[in-house]
């Protein structure tokens, strides 16, 4: 993970493979805690992508959560091909930005 401050400002960038979540193979979901308590809602921006060419997987979901003094994103993505499970791994690259506390 890395971390960019500029004033109030920052950005939060980097990679996680995706896990897959009790709902079965054809979801992958992110979780990702920051020390960072943020004024408003950040902007956060991600990508997927496998080792798999020709498997895409679309982002459904973002979530922003405050946890005492950490926030939690959590990025859900689902298989283009609805309902059907890939065994492949999947990595979400993204980046948090917004003006902190």
């Amino acid at each position: 993970m890395t971390t960019i401050k500029s004033g109030k400002t920052v950005l939060i960038s980097g990679r996680q493979k995706m896990a897959i979540p009790s709902g079965g193979a054809h979801v992958r979901a992110i979780e990702i805690r920051l020390d960072q308590l943020f004024r408003d809602r950040p902007a956060v921006v991600a990508t997927i992508h496998s080792n798999s060419p020709g498997n895409t997987f679309a982002i459904w979901s973002v979530e922003y959560n405050v946890l005492g003094s950490q926030t939690q994103i959590v990025i859900h993505a689902t298989n283009t091909e609805v309902g059907i499970p890939l065994d492949f791994e999947f990595w979400c690259e993204y980046m948090v930005m917004g003006k902190m506390v």
